[in-house]
């Protein structure tokens, strides 16, 4: 039901003082882009290989997350990639998402608060997908 997910995700913001925004208000914060998650912590390929194959396929980005490797693609080369990655090491995951152009800082207090805000909307089984531009 679309009224009562709206009422409950209105409810979870303002819990934790957010505010609801009209629909692509913050979409201007994102680019949609391929996004391939590698996770190297077996070390079975060098972290620099693996990188530099990354990129010699198309990547046009890669995010190290301790041991995962965040490969970014352009939407329409993300297949390619993958298939190209897939070579070489195991994939853990590729889809499309929206990426966040700026990546901002908060206080620990802050992280926390957005922590939880973000595990109770992952909670609602209406809520698909959270994206942020907050590092956590």
């Amino acid at each position: 039901n679309k009224n009562r997910t709206l009422v409950e995700v209105k409810q979870t913001l303002l819990k934790y003082n957010g505010k609801f925004a009209n629909e692509g208000s913050v979409k201007w914060l994102f680019d949609r882009k391929g996004v391939i998650i590698i996770d190297n912590q077996e070390k079975t390929i060098d972290n620099e290989e693996l990188e530099l194959t990354s990129i010699e396929s198309g990547a046009q980005d890669t995010v190290w997350h301790n041991s995962i490797l965040e490969v970014q693609t352009n939407p329409d080369d993300l297949e390619k990639v993958r298939q190209a990655l897939e070579k070489q090491i195991k994939i853990q995951s590729s889809s499309l998402d929206w990426v966040a152009k700026d990546i901002i800082e908060i206080q620990d207090n802050q992280k926390q608060t957005c922590q939880k805000l973000f595990e109770e909307l992952d909670d609602n089984d209406s809520v698909q997908n959270i994206y942020s531009n907050i590092q956590l």
